[in-house]
């Protein structure tokens, strides 16, 4: 994929409000007024009140509403359609622990962290008994993952969602964050990097006073080593009376005038006082493992298994395939330049799609063919197919088809769970 790098255009800067007035003011009049009203708390001063007043808080709730506008990628015509996406929520944290439900008008998600794993879940239109994906994480910072994540960047809305993760996500990739983050679900960051954004809140400037609350305006821009991949933003904070924030807001853009604006109103602080965490028995603690899918692919048709894996690779997947009119079970081994799949699907189901004969001393001595709408080579083991998909040398691959070994569910799921435990 093709990465486009834009050069970050610095947000404008914005117009102090309040005008400073000196006057002249003779003795007479100051006996008369007595003591200069005092001056109105500067920027840094008031940042610092409300960093020490968020401190003091072990919780907060929070509701978050967000707008997303990126032009089409899609659209050939050249003027540019600009989609929009709108998305709004409710969550709260408590220390470590974060709760969080969005809709982005594809269904109520619902996420939560804690001690070191996230669990989602769909939540229905009438909330039941959902059950939750559990993924165990380490987090590492982003900036730590640059070339990955540059290189799976496709659109404006890519760019968005890393600044939005960045700013107001903790800057941190947690679990599958890396696989998830251009998604398009939502823009929303995560709780516990709302309390970054404020703690790290670089240069304010007072930009309004109003009723007691003050209103702080901040320019973020990315770690380094994101060079120019990441528009910067600005972020507002409100901050109330008390010191404790009201509001939290980001706005970023692209230089071909994409834009997201994420707009967090802190509705209470100090609750609650604790999120509940589901039970394991309403956890699929690995989700990524289709174990009901795999069984049932082997029950229906004899699936193979190598037990010569590929040179210099490791199992990354094991999957149920249904990409074509024959159901499989598909492996995929990478290395760090390559990776090679091996789907497995029952031979009667795959000549009766396509007649295409076999030729007879193919790879590895076993009848093979090449059909134009397959992924790769494929090679008749018996009663099975199996097609190849990625480059391996001629002798490896020779091993590789010769070392196949018919495996029941049990032990094929043991295998994915173990291929899924490695990956993390």
């Amino acid at each position: 994929m093709r990465v486009t790098v834009h050069r970050r255009r610095r947000p404008f800067a914005l117009a102090t409000v309040g005008v400073a007035l000196v006057g002249a003011v003779g003795v007479g009049v100051m006996a008369r007024i007595g003591k200069p009203t005092d001056a109105a708390p500067s920027a840094a001063s008031t940042l610092r009140a409300a960093q020490r007043a968020v401190a003091r808080e072990k919780a907060f709730s929070y509701e978050v509403h967000g707008l997303a506008r990126v032009k089409d990628a899609t659209n050939h015509d050249g003027i540019g359609r600009t989609v929009s996406h709108r998305y709004a929520g409710e969550g709260a944290a408590v220390r470590s622990v974060s709760r969080q439900v969005v809709d982005g008008g594809q269904g109520r998600r619902e996420t939560l962290r804690a001690h070191g794993t996230v669990y989602r879940r769909a939540v229905a239109a009438t909330p039941g008994n959902e059950p939750w994906d559990g993924y165990e994480y380490r987090s590492t910072a982003l900036a730590r993952h640059v070339d990955e994540l540059t290189a799976v960047m496709d659109d404006g809305g890519d760019e968005l969602a890393l600044a939005v993760e960045l700013y107001l996500g903790g800057g941190e990739a947690n679990g599958d964050a890396l696989t998830d983050l251009f998604a398009g679900d939502t823009f929303t960051g995560d709780p516990a990097g709302y309390r970054t954004a404020i703690e790290h809140l670089p240069r304010p400037r007072v930009t309004a006073r109003r009723d007691g609350v003050v209103t702080l305006t901040a320019v973020v821009s990315p770690d380094p080593a994101f060079g120019d991949s990441v528009p910067d933003g600005t972020i507002e904070l409100d901050v109330g009376p008390d010191d404790l924030p009201r509001a939290l807001r980001l706005h970023v853009m692209t230089d071909r005038r994409d834009e997201v604006t994420v707009d967090v109103r802190f509705t209470r602080w100090g609750s609650p006082a604790s999120i509940p965490l589901p039970r394991l028995d309403q956890v699929d603690v690995t989700p990524r493992v289709e174990e009901a899918a795999l069984r049932a692919r082997a029950a229906e048709a004899p699936v193979l298994w190598p037990d010569h894996e590929p040179t210099d690779h490791e199992l990354d997947s094991v999957e149920a395939s249904s990409d074509g009119p024959c159901p499989g079970v598909r492996g995929a081994w990478g290395s760090a330049d390559r990776v090679i799949s091996l789907t497995f699907m029952a031979a009667a189901c795959v000549t009766a799609a396509d007649p295409l004969p076999f030729r007879a001393g193919g790879v590895g001595g076993f009848p093979s063919r090449l059909p134009g709408d397959a992924e790769g080579l494929q090679v008749l083991v018996g009663d099975t197919v199996v097609e190849v998909a990625g480059d391996l040398p001629p002798g490896d691959l020779d091993a590789v088809l010769r070392s196949l070994r018919a495996i029941d569910g049990d032990r094929l799921v043991r295998v994915a769970l173990d291929a899924d435990l490695r990956a993390g």
